[in-house]
């Protein structure tokens, strides 16, 4: 998991302030977006300041409303895969108060004297895997609780 990255509630939260602007797309790197956006608002004030029209600008605020409430509803999973590159984004953990021992985490200890150390607990790594990769020929995939386990089809004869 990956601690740095682009946020859900941040960007619902600048579509909602600053969208008329595009705000929230430059967030979500989509440059092109934001600057159409971006100059779709000045002209449209323009218009409405030099003609005296209906103010335009208003359609904007009102897309950039819907797509607020659109990032607001939208799952974490489903924002990670379409902003984040299907990685997930962990907030940062508060840190504790001063003169406070953080005590969520084991204790390690050097093994006693005429005793072997203890390297039964598994070690995890994570590596980056391709989505090609995970499926073979005649196997399923199966996800349950963030494991994937690779079950073999029986092959019939």
């Amino acid at each position: 998991m990956r601690m740095d990255g682009k946020k859900k509630h941040v960007a619902a939260v600048l579509a909602l302030t600053l969208g008329v602007f595009g705000a929230h797309r430059f967030y979500l790197g989509k440059r092109f977006l934001g600057i159409v956006n971006f100059a779709l608002f000045f002209l449209f004030f323009f218009i409405t300041v030099m003609e005296g029209e209906f103010p335009f600008f208003i359609i904007l605020a009102i897309i950039a409303m819907v797509e607020a409430v659109l990032l607001f509803v939208m799952p974490q999973s489903e924002f990670d895969a379409k902003y984040n590159d299907g990685q997930t984004v962990m907030e940062q953990p508060a840190a504790p108060a001063p003169g406070k021992k953080e005590r969520n985490h084991p204790v390690s200890r050097p093994p006693r004297p005429g005793r072997p150390a203890d390297n039964s607990s598994p070690k995890v790594a994570s590596l980056p895997i391709a989505p090609a990769t995970l499926t073979r020929p005649g196997s399923i995939l199966r996800m349950r609780y963030s494991t994937i386990t690779m079950i073999r089809r029986p092959t019939s004869c």
